[in-house]
């Protein structure tokens, strides 16, 4: 089986390859995600109910969650955000979305990797046309 290649993982094997072993070879992991994976984790959560159609309290508590891994400060930003995203895109007619789509592209001439990423969605307006549904929640 061949190894998976992610942005993720490429990004870090360039920034530092010992924690590239420990994580992608060892398979250790920490504890605890960072503030910000957690953060991104929960703004995915609620858009991706918006787009299911979700009120805005639903989204918002489907972003929250439990609330064990977002912080009170998180959760103020992410109902302002979330509120300006109901604002903004309030006339949006999607029709339907399919959430975390995996990609898995063969690399030419490699015998041990393959390309692998994750899509925020797919989804169909209702008018018919075909959207790529991707969100970002950092200028990086």
């Amino acid at each position: 089986m061949k190894q998976q290649l992610s942005p993720s993982r490429i990004k870090t094997m360039l920034a530092c390859n010992r924690k590239h072993f420990w994580r992608y070879e060892v398979g250790f992991k920490p504890d605890r995600d960072a503030q910000a994976l957690r953060f991104g984790s929960a703004m995915h959560r609620a858009l991706e109910a918006r787009l299911n159609g979700s009120a805005f309290e639903d989204a918002l508590q489907a972003g929250i969650g439990d609330a064990t891994q977002v912080e009170e400060l998180d959760i103020a930003v992410l109902s302002a955000l979330l509120a300006g995203y109901y604002e903004r895109y309030k006339d949006e007619s999607i029709g339907k979305v399919f959430p975390e789509i995996e990609i898995v592209v063969p690399i030419p001439f490699s015998r041990f990797f393959e390309g692998v990423c994750v899509l925020d969605g797919l989804g169909t307006l209702k008018d018919g046309r075909k959207i790529l549904v991707e969100h970002k929640t950092t200028s990086e």
